[in-house]
Parts: structure tokens; sequence; C-alpha cells
């Protein structure tokens, strides 16, 4: 099954806490590896809760721990994703928060007096979030950030000075990146509007703040500069950049970065001379590099008039006259996105002689806050359309033979199956992946 946990190093660079489930249950425990020898030991124990590895203390007696384990003046209620700590050795296992939302933690700054962790105490408005800051020993947590009712307002890094913190808020109508300074409350805006970015964390010196720009399902870091606000972009093709982090006294970014035709790799950027290189090359085996193809990001018309994003894929060397069978290619979520990263079944698709159209549909990420709600309420109504205008697209395109056209929908299933089975798209069938089932009512 694939990893849905991260992995989290303590400060003396000894050990390495990480989760780990059983047979893909995803209730994760804790283990925890001695670098030196290869040791594993299991830290935490219950089959009932996941456990996510968040944060070593700076003084590294204890973990923060994201779980949703029974609270000790509940164990008869199931337990909500909460704020716990845990010691070392596993000793201990507290709670220091107990939000009726699941809270999500960021961690702490340089000073370690305090923990930076989001959720939601809006019954009303179950999209909102905001941040908040809670003692580490507990206690009453403080409400930080919260640009306006019902806006997603999360945490990045903090910044070393352990008074700033860069946030990123839709409350424009965009993901905007900006630093919030705890001691006024004031954020400074660094996105400009209507562009797609999410912060990051800042530079070992607090100089600068890398942060994500998503346009047109490319990915790609932006590095700020604090003192000015200047934004840098890096000279990366288009892709798919997964984190940035600052190494070498700041002189470098480190990313994982894939592309249309390259798989993800870790690339280090250097940001004097403007260049990168790889440092873990991605394996290909037996495969020739030469078959993949680029995708091109389209937009197509819909029902409405609007026009809907798209990643189209296209076989190499298409004959004059050709008629090739295509695919429209749904993803899940249902909110999500397809980007300009690796695809492999795009790839194998198009090596086979397929047309493959990947739509950002209405209720996508990464368009705005009032495309990603366009579908709210109206689940299989209007993002369904714009499914068969995808597939009309595709009908005017002069190399796709307008009578091989099949949908492939990456859903939730039962709601895969009967959308699919109420879809105006006359093609030639139909199939879904299904996922665990998780759309709002």
């Amino acid at each position: 099954r694939a990893l849905r946990t991260g992995f989290v190093w303590s400060r003396d660079d000894r050990e390495i806490a990480f989760g780990k489930d059983t047979g893909g249950n995803e209730q994760h425990d804790i283990y925890v590896i001695d670098v030196e020898s290869g040791a594993v030991r299991q830290l935490t124990n219950d089959p009932a809760a996941e456990e996510h590895a968040a944060e070593f203390s700076p003084d590294d007696q204890w973990l923060l721990v994201n779980t949703n384990k029974r609270l000790p003046e509940t164990p008869d209620r199931p337990g909500q994703l909460n704020l716990w700590k845990t010691k070392r050795d596993g000793t201990e296992y507290l709670p220091l928060t107990r939000h009726a939302f699941p809270a999500f933690a960021v961690g702490r700054p340089k000073d370690g007096t305090k923990i930076a962790y989001v959720t939601n105490e809006d019954p009303t408005d179950l999209k909102n979030r905001d941040g908040y800051i809670v003692s580490p020993e507990g206690g009453a947590p403080r409400k930080a950030l919260s640009v306006r009712k019902g806006s997603q307002d999360t945490f990045g890094g903090w910044h070393p000075d352990s008074r700033r913190i860069a946030v990123t808020s839709d409350a424009s109508g965009q993901n905007r990146a900006g630093i919030l300074d705890l001691e006024t409350g004031e954020i400074r805006w660094l996105s400009p509007e209507g562009v797609e970015e999410h912060a990051l964390r800042f530079s070992k010196s607090g100089a600068l703040l890398a942060c994500i720009r998503n346009h047109e399902s490319s990915v790609t870091p932006v590095v700020y500069d604090v003192a000015t606000g200047t934004a840098r972009t890096l000279k990366l093709p288009e892709g798919f950049a997964v984190g940035a982090q600052f190494f070498d006294d700041d002189r470098k970014l480190l990313v994982t970065y894939s592309t249309d035709v390259t798989r993800a790799s870790l690339v280090a950027y250097d940001l004097a001379a403007d260049t990168y290189e790889t440092l873990l090359e991605p394996e290909y085996g037996p495969i020739d590099r030469s078959v993949f193809v680029n995708a091109k990001h389209v937009y197509y018309p819909t029902f409405d008039g609007k026009q809907v994003p798209a990643l189209l894929y296209t076989p190499k060397d298409i004959a004059a006259g050709e008629k090739l069978p295509a695919i429209v290619h749904v993803h899940g979520g249902p909110t999500g996105q397809w980007f300009r990263g690796f695809d492999p079944f795009a790839q194998f698709l198009a090596d086979r002689g397929f047309v493959v159209i990947e739509p950002n549909i209405r209720g996508s990420t990464g368009y705005g806050v009032e495309f990603r709600d366009a579908a709210l309420k109206d689940w299989g109504g209007a993002d369904l359309e714009d499914v068969a205008a995808a597939a009309k697209y595709l009908r005017t395109l002069p190399y796709v033979d307008a009578d091989k056209l099949v949908e492939a929908v990456l859903q939730a299933g039962r709601q895969a199956q009967d959308r699919l089975a109420s879809a105006p798209i006359r093609s030639e069938g139909s199939c879904y992946f299904p996922e665990p089932a998780r759309s709002p009512a």
C-alpha cells in the first residue's frame, strides 16, 4: 500500500520517527529507527487510531504527534485528529488540543516556546480553516490567523526570529502567500492577487521565503526576498515541484521535481548561478525515454460558455488523415487537479496510440476559490457537463475518431458509477478506479 504518512528527524540527527500501518489499514503506529545501527523500535501501538509523527521538541525529549486517539477523559468516544505529545521513549502520551474538527500540526519556532497548527472551530462553515498557537504544555490555544470567515488560512514555516510565520490564505479568491507578525497581528502579502501561491519555509538566515506557484497545472518554486518582497522565479522547465528547502548556507534550494517526460528526481537549484543539478536520478529500466510525450495545457468551452482547463496528451508522429481513439480521464477528489508532472498512465496510453485529455473540471483546485467551489451541492451536475464538454472538444480534433471515445474516472466508488450511468456523453465505454468515499454530502 502507499505510504500515507511522513517522517521526522530528531534534533540530534540520531533517529527518524515514521508511521507504519498494518496491511494498508491506514491506522499508523509510530516507529523509530536508529540512523547508525538501523535498528527499529515501535513507539506506539493503538489499532483504533492513526498516528503521524510531526516534530521532535528542541530538547529531543518529546515527539509532537497528530492522532485521533480517544481522549483520556472520554475513552468510550471515538477521537478526533488533534495534537498530542509523547515521550521519546513512549512512556507518556498526552493530548495538547481537544478540537471537534481535525487539527494539523505545523510545529515550533526556533525558541521552542509555542506550537502552530491549523483547524476549524466554525461548525457553520466546514470549509473554514484558521491558524492557532498553543503552548507545548497544552492549555488554551489562541487563534492567530483568520483573514475572514470562511477562508482557508494556513501556516507555513516559522521565521528564525520566532515572531513571524509564513501564511497562505484564499480570502482574496486565490491562494496567496504572506508573512504574519504574531506580535502585531499584521499580514504582509507577497503574492500578487490572482496568482495561486502557497508559502513553504524561510531560509536559515530569514532573508528568503520559498513558495510554490501553481499556474496552468505547472507547479514551480518561487523565492521571495523578505526585505523587499521581490519575487524570483527559477529557471526550471514546466513541471511539478514537491516542497522546497534551503541548504548549503541558503545558497541552494532542494526540490523534488518532475515534468511531463521525466519522473520525479531530487534537484539542487543553485540560487547564485541560476542552474540546477540532479542529485538523485530517476530510473526507467528498459524504457526508452524518447517515447514520452509532452502534455499541452488547453482550455475548451463547456455548456454555459465557461472555459475548462485541461491537459492534452497526443501520440507522436500522427499521420495525415489518421483517426485515433481517445480517452477522457477524470481525476478524483472530488476536488483535485491534474498537474504537469510525470503521468505513467497517460504516457502508456499515448504510446499505444490514444489521445488523452485530463480535464480540471469545475470543483478542481488550482484555479481559484470560485472555480474550486463551483460544484458544491451540485456534484454530478455542472462538473459532469464539463466532462461531456471534454468529449465534445475531442471530437473537434482532426486526428480523433469520434466513434471511439472512452471515459475513465478516478472517483469515489458508487458515486462514479452513478455519474457515468447518467452522463450525457456518447462513448464506446467507460471505467472507473475506486477510491475511498470521502465526498461532501
